[in-house]
């Protein structure tokens, strides 16, 4: 039961200290990049892509920054949820003997899957702003398994550290 939960508090390791550190870079890079080429793109952009990688939506190029607002928001309500890891489910019953290296591994597989979301969007946004200004697509049929790998990898990590 999740009220029975002990709440602890849960330092960060060097590596969980530079995990938060490459996200909040990689973010702060992100937004940097969306806003030196805003200026550069013309008046309609590509704003969809299809499972294949190919175009299937256009927009307004101010469209440009709706996916960097999703991420930012996305990024700060994980980063809020790490402080509450009582509240998270887990795979198994959470005990006081085991709390603190459930919680751990939970926590550390939120901050890779921040860093992942950022490093998602900052690819669809990179060839947004290439296809826009009339270069050829270059993800195509590779960018859907990497986002797979991305969005699962941290929760493959997971599972195996929870059920040590």
């Amino acid at each position: 039961m999740k009220s029975n939960r002990p709440r602890i508090q849960i330092k960060l390791s060097t590596s969980d200290k530079i995990l938060e550190t490459i996200g909040i870079l990689l973010l702060i890079c992100y937004g940097v990049g969306v806003a030196l080429s805003y200026p550069l793109l013309p008046d309609t952009i590509p704003i969809h892509y299809n499972a294949s990688g190919e175009i299937d939506g256009y927009g307004a190029k101010e469209s440009i920054f709706g996916l960097l607002i999703v991420g930012i928001l996305l990024y700060i309500g994980l980063s809020v949820l790490t402080k509450y890891p009582h509240h998270f489910n887990y795979p198994i019953d959470i005990t006081p003997q085991n709390a603190e290296k459930q919680y751990t591994a939970a926590i550390r597989m939120v901050r890779i899957l921040k860093v992942s979301i950022v490093i998602i969007f900052a690819l669809i946004e990179c060839q947004t702003v290439l296809s826009a200004i009339g270069h050829e697509n270059t993800f195509g049929k590779f960018f859907m398994p990497l986002v797979i790998l991305l969005m699962f990898g941290p929760l493959i990590y997971y599972m195996i550290k929870s059920s040590k």
